[in-house]
C-alpha cells in the first residue's frame, strides 16, 4: 500500500460483525467482491468453478457445514456510519489445526481510503488467532497489487503455492502468536 494511504484518515467508528455468510447483508458484500474479481481480471471471474457453499450462495440448511462458522471459521462484515451496506467483508477458515486461511477480503469502493482494508486484516489476523492458528495464509492475484503490497507491509511473506484456486497467483503466509 503507498505510504500516502498511511496518512490517510482512520474510521475510528468502523464496527465489525460476525455472521453467517448466507446472511442477506453478507451475500450482498460477497457478490459485490465477486463482481469487482470478475472486472479486474483479464479472464473474469467464474463463481460456478466454486461449489455453493464457497459461492456466497449458502442456504440455512447449508449452514452448520459452512466454513466460515464457528468452530471452523468466521465471516466478517464491516460497517461505517451513515454507509447502508457494509465497508468490507472477509472471512476466515482453518485449513488444518493451527493454520488459518483469510479469504474474500474486499472493501467497498465508497469506503476506499480510510484505512478500513488495514483494520479489517487486523481483525481478520486476531479472528485467525482466537481459532488457535499459529499460522495464517492468503492467495491473491497479480492483478491486485495494493492487496499484495499491504499483505508485505503487515508482514506475509510469499510461500509456495498451497491450494489449488485457480485464479491465484501468490501465496502469502504470516506466524502469529495463537
Amino acid at each position: 500500500m503507498p505510504d500516502s494511504m498511511d496518512a490517510a484518515p482512520a474510521s475510528p467508528d468502523l464496527r465489525f460483525e460476525t455472521v453467517p455468510s448466507n446472511t442477506p447483508h453478507a451475500q450482498v458484500a460477497q457478490r459485490a467482491y465477486f463482481a469487482e474479481m470478475d472486472a479486474r481480471f483479464n479472464e473474469g471471474f467464474d463463481v460456478s468453478l466454486y461449489s455453493g457453499k464457497d459461492s456466497g450462495t449458502v442456504t440455512p440448511a447449508e449452514e452448520e457445514e459452512d466454513e466460515f462458522t464457528f468452530p471452523r471459521g468466521a465471516f466478517i462484515l464491516a460497517y461505517l456510519p451513515n454507509l447502508p451496506e457494509a465497508a468490507a467483508c472477509g472471512a476466515v477458515r482453518i485449513l488444518e489445526p493451527g493454520i488459518a486461511e483469510i479469504k474474500r477480503m474486499w472493501v467497498n469502493p465508497s469506503a476506499r481510503g480510510r484505512r478500513v482494508a488495514t483494520r479489517l486484516l487486523v481483525h481478520l489476523e486476531a479472528q485467525c488467532v482466537a481459532l488457535g492458528a499459529h499460522t495464517i495464509r492468503l492467495d491473491t492475484k497479480d492483478v491486485l497489487t495494493e492487496a499484495i503490497a499491504m499483505y508485505k507491509k503487515y508482514g506475509y511473506y510469499e510461500v509456495p503455492r498451497y491450494n489449488d484456486n485457480p485464479y491465484a497467483t501468490h501465496f502469502f503466509e504470516k506466524k502469529v502468536a495463537a
